[in-house]
C-alpha cells in the first residue's frame, strides 16, 4: 500500500523510475524511520489512499513530515487527518519544531498547511547538469580523490559531514550507522560518493 501511495503522490508511477516494494521497503528500514511508530496511512474502503510518515530528528529537537494523498482524494478532509496525525506523534517525541516537505506544485497541501498555520520556511530545487564538457584540474599535491569503500568510510563520511553542515540550516547530526543504513539501499552506488584525501 505505501508503495503504490509513495509512486502515486510523487508522481512517478507512469515514469521509467517507480519504486518497487523491495526499496519502499529498503526505505522505510533505515534507522531514521521506524514506520510502525511514525507512519500514518488513511484507508476509504480498503483503498489506501494517503499517508503521513514523520521522521524524527531528536538531537535537534525536530521531526520532519512528508507524504500526502492522491489526487482522486484530496479535499475530502484526509489532509487534516493526516497533519492530525503528524502534529501528534512530534508532541510524543517531544521535539519543538515540525517541518513538513511538499512539492510546490501542491497547491491543497500549501493550502492546508498554511491555514492551519504554518508557514513556508525553505524552498529546494532540483537542479541537473545540461553542460557537455567540464574542466577537472589536477588536484594539488598530496591530495587525492577515491570512491567511498563499504564497512571502512562510514564513520569518516559521518564526521565530515558534521564537520562541514553543522551550522547549516535543518542539519542533523549523522552517524556512521545511519549512512550505512542509507547506502544499503539499492538505489545508492558507494561509487557515487567521492571522497578527496589528505594523506590518510
Amino acid at each position: 500500500h505505501w508503495t503504490f501511495l509513495f509512486n502515486s503522490i510523487n508522481g512517478i508511477s507512469s515514469t521509467e523510475k517507480p519504486w518497487d516494494v523491495e526499496l519502499a521497503q529498503q526505505f522505510l528500514s533505515q534507522l531514521t524511520y521506524d514506520p510502525e511508530k511514525n507512519c500514518y496511512l488513511v484507508d476509504m474502503n480498503g483503498k489506501p489512499v494517503g499517508y503521513v510518515l514523520v521522521s524524527p530528528e531528536l538531537p535537534i529537537g525536530r521531526a520532519v513530515a512528508s507524504g500526502g494523498v492522491s489526487n482522486q482524494y484530496q479535499n475530502m478532509g484526509i489532509g487534516r487527518i493526516l497533519l492530525a496525525a503528524a502534529l501528534k506523534r512530534a508532541k510524543e517525541l517531544g521535539v519543538s519544531i515540525l517541518h513538513i516537505q511538499i512539492q510546490s506544485e501542491i497547491s491543497a497541501g500549501r493550502h492546508l498547511l498554511e491555514s492551519s498555520g504554518f508557514h513556508c520556511v525553505r524552498s529546494f530545487y532540483d537542479m541537473m547538469w545540461q553542460g557537455k564538457h567540464i574542466h577537472v584540474p589536477d588536484p594539488p599535491y598530496g591530495i587525492a580523490v577515491r570512491t567511498f569503500v563499504i564497512s571502512q568510510d562510514e564513520e569518516k563520511l559521518a564526521q565530515l559531514q558534521n564537520a562541514a553542515f553543522t551550522s547549516n540550516w535543518g542539519f542533523c547530526p549523522n552517524t556512521a550507522e545511519q549512512i550505512a543504513s542509507k547506502l544499503n539501499l539499492k538505489t545508492y552506488n558507494p561509487e557515487g560518493i567521492i571522497l578527496v584525501t589528505d594523506g590518510d
